[in-house]
Order: structure tokens, then sequence, then C-alpha cells
């Protein structure tokens, strides 16, 4: 009887702790399956945090090389103004002739210069999407010969 009680015994004790035993496998394994799930969430999160800091890092260089080139087409015909102004003022041409022609270099560099100003104010108008604009169908061939203007009026200035 003592093998008995010591067999019944033994079941009683091994049922009893192995029910809390299984629950707390259990709660376990639950917990690490939703530690895993948050692991992988925030490994997703991480790759988009990346991404963004990325793109972020490419759009500001973006803004500091068009700031440089801004920069320099600002600062090129805001110099050839100055320059031929203070020769027109200075007196410092040979002939009428002369002098009209640095007034027209001043003149075409002027309007250059609010072109560009003009630009820059249109891409920011376009970024902050206050840019208003119609579509309608335009000449070709009048764009080139304006074009050509353009370019034939800047050879000059730099001869």
């Amino acid at each position: 009887m003592d093998w008995l009680t010591i067999a019944i015994n033994s079941l009683v004790v091994c049922s009893i702790t192995s029910i809390p035993l299984s629950i707390l496998i259990k709660g376990l394994g639950d917990y690490i399956k939703k530690h895993n799930v948050l692991e992988k969430v925030l490994k997703e999160k991480i790759i988009q945090l990346n991404s963004a800091k990325n793109e972020a890092e490419k759009a500001n260089d973006l803004k500091t090389k068009f700031l440089a080139n801004m920069s320099h087409e600002v600062r090129t015909p805001l110099n050839v103004i100055m320059g031929f102004s203070e020769i027109v003022q200075n007196g410092m041409y040979n002939d009428k002739a002369e002098r009209n022609q640095f007034l027209r270099t001043i003149s075409i560099n002027g309007h250059y210069l609010l072109n560009v100003i003009e630009n820059i104010l249109d891409i920011s108008m376009i970024e902050s999407n206050q840019f208003k604009y119609s579509i309608h169908e335009v000449g070709v061939l009048s764009i080139i010969n304006e074009l050509k203007e353009v370019y034939q009026l800047k050879k000059q200035i730099w001869r």
C-alpha cells in the first residue's frame, strides 16, 4: 500500500504542478511571440526612419546646391550692372555710342536679374502650393526665337 500511496501522491503532485507550469510556459510563449512582433515592427520603423533621413539629407544637399547656383545667377548680372554703372557714372568712355552700349548692357542685365528673381519667387510659390497657372496653347517657334534672342544678348554682353 505504501507504493500505491506514493504513486498516487506523485501523480497528484505532478498534475498540480504541471498545470501552473503549462500555463506559465504558454504565457511565456505568448510573450515571446508578442516580443517578436514588436521587434519586427520596430525594425520596420527604423528602416523607414533611415529612409526618411536619407531623403531629408538629399533634399538638404539639393537646397544647398540650388542656393549656391542662385547666388551665382544673381551675383553675375548684379556685378555687371554695378561695374558698368560705375563706368557710366565716372564718364570712363570714349564716345556716346560706347556710353549707350554700356547703358544697354546695364538694362539687359537688369532685366536678366529681374527674371532670375521672378523665377526664384515662382519656385517658392510652387513649393508652397500658391502658384497659379493656366494651360494654354503656345507657339513653339516664338519660344525658340525668344531663347535665341536671350542667348544672342548674352553673347554680346560677354564679348
